[in-house]
């Protein structure tokens, strides 16, 4: 750990002088290389570690933390441990270091039970878990406590953690009202929507599609397409702009907020329970979670087109329709 905590100090202070790693090694006489092997958690020799620090015009003891509170040391380490694994596995590692999280709060917050402890120590390594037992169903985790909630799931190829801290007005405060989900749900009921918003989440994440194409794929009417979209559109479910075509103007669309249709479907699934599964709920909370109606001192408004706004809305690649 002091390796990693050097390496990442290494980095930071590096980096805040403006210099590159083979700038760096320059100045210390060794090659770029070195450096980024201390960088990754190689340890210099002893009589470099001055020279390093006198370079980075900084002491040895900021150089090895020790003027960083606990707390600052821990993100440090967190920070340089996900920079250092590969792309295309951060996510998984990521997700490992919630497991083991999730591990210390519920140990720390009361006795669940032995089997549930078991289970949890049995699953820390998520790969090996997967792979060793290919038949297994998943495993999902249920915590209430006082200051949030706490969820997870296991899998063979499928982990979550969700930490979600309770507001300071409780969660009826960040919800909409009764209303705004009635009207909500009753628009996903209608025929042919939840189709076409899979269809469109289907699609690579910068492309656009035409009425045409969801009329083909979902063996529909133009009119009952364009129906479908433009309602999609107003409720910005989708965006929505213009190209120039031989017969006129011909709307283009593309998904809105993309990455929030697959937790919704999925926690959606969740709710149903439909499926064997094994499962440990451990409510640890006094209260409800409730105290108030839905939307009562809300810090969120009635669900409406005018409220829903995105940065992607800027350079997504065709002019808005309003």
């Amino acid at each position: 750990m002091a390796e990693h905590l050097l390496g990442a100090s290494i980095a930071a202070y590096r980096k805040k002088a403006g210099m590159t790693q083979e700038d760096l090694g320059r100045a210390l006489f060794v090659s770029g290389q070195a450096v980024s092997r201390w960088e990754r958690g190689g340890t210099p020799d002893s009589d470099m570690l001055p020279k390093i620090a006198d370079v980075l015009g900084i002491s040895l003891d900021t150089l090895f933390g020790r003027s960083q509170t606990p707390q600052t040391q821990l993100e440090t380490l967190l920070t340089q441990e996900l920079k250092l694994t590969p792309d295309g596995r951060r996510i998984q590692r990521a997700t490992q270091l919630a497991w083991h999280m999730m591990k210390v709060i519920a140990a720390s917050s009361g006795e669940p039970g032995n089997s549930f402890f078991r289970a949890m120590t049995a699953n820390e390594d998520l790969d090996r878990r997967g792979a060793e037992n290919p038949d297994m169903v998943p495993v999902n985790n249920y915590f209430s406590f006082n200051d949030g909630l706490l969820q997870s799931c296991v899998a063979k190829d499928f982990q979550y953690v969700l930490l979600m801290r309770e507001p300071e007005f409780g969660y009826a405060s960040i919800m909409k009202n009764n209303t705004s989900y009635q009207r909500f749900f009753s628009f996903l009921a209608k025929d042919h929507r939840l189709d076409a918003l899979v269809l469109a989440n289907s699609l690579p994440v910068d492309r656009n599609f035409t009425e045409d194409f969801v009329a083909s794929r979902l063996s529909l009417p133009p009119e009952e397409v364009r129906e479908i979209l433009t309602e999609l559109y107003e409720l910005h479910f989708l965006r929505r702009g213009e190209i120039q075509g031989s017969d006129g103007i011909q709307y283009v669309y593309s998904c809105h907020d993309e990455t929030l249709f697959v937790p919704f479907l999925y926690f959606a699934g969740e709710l149903m329970k439909n499926g064997p599964e094994v499962y440990y709920s451990v409510p640890m909370r006094e209260g409800a979670l409730f105290h108030d109606p839905l939307g009562e001192n809300a810090l969120s408004p009635d669900w409406s087109p005018s409220q829903k706004r995105s940065v992607s809305d800027i350079g997504a690649g065709f002019s808005s329709v309003k």
